[in-house]
């Protein structure tokens, strides 16, 4: 049964409780993964307390290293970061949760609410194995409408033992080629410690960039 009709058949509320039982069960279940992840990104009509609360458990199983934040029909440019997280000897770090979320082609985390954070329908959590990897799939974000803010990637990261790697409260990757990246731009990532990605386009339109960071020790 796909998802569309066990939410037609069940409800949202109910499909995801059954998700999330056999995430208990089973935390190797990619596709049970995949399937809540579908559940609390899509238009499915989650009450918002029970999708904040679905997300929180979509945190605390991720076990892979590698995410798609977007579903195939999502407009807009493919994208893939990838990075290694280490320790300040330079040595790779295994188990670093990592959470990203950011808008879509028009600037907007939900259809509902353009600034809806907590309830951005692009995200993703990912955890690093013992080479320290991590790597998403996406589109390119659009800069916001109502702003000149440039377009730019939220990004998270945790590990037991290390502080919190947040920048002031989230990083924000933001794009050497985004014509919104001014001088003034350019000094508040510098100031702020948020990454400027340089991004490289494929002949198929794909657009990769990396990010590697360091999570010092608490």
């Amino acid at each position: 049964m796909d998802l569309d009709q066990a939410v037609r058949e069940q409800g949202a509320r109910r499909v995801g409780e059954k998700l999330e039982k056999l995430l208990e069960d089973n935390p190797a279940n990619d596709l049970a993964f995949e399937r809540l992840h579908a559940l609390v990104a899509g238009p499915y009509g989650l009450e918002r307390s029970e999708n904040l609360r679905l997300r929180g458990v979509l945190r605390q199983r991720a076990l892979r290293a590698t995410a798609v934040l977007i579903s195939s029909s999502e407009p807009g440019v493919p994208l893939v970061v990838s990075g290694t997280v280490r320790d300040g000897n330079g040595r790779p770090i295994a188990g670093v949760l990592v959470e990203v979320f950011h808008a879509d082609t028009k600037g907007e985390y939900t259809r509902e609410r353009a600034m809806d954070e907590p309830m951005s329908r692009l995200f993703g959590f990912m955890r690093t194995g013992a080479d320290g990897r991590y790597e998403f799939h996406t589109i390119r974000p659009g800069g916001y409408a109502h702003a000149p803010i440039p377009q730019h990637i939220h990004l998270l990261a945790r590990a037991t033992g290390y502080e919190a790697h947040l920048c002031r409260s989230t990083c924000q990757l933001v794009f050497a080629d985004d014509p919104r990246m001014t001088p003034e731009w350019l000094a508040w990532a510098k100031e702020d410690g948020n990454p400027v990605l340089v991004v490289t386009t494929a002949p198929d339109g794909m657009q990769r960039g990396t990010y590697d960071f360091v999570l010092d020790t608490q």
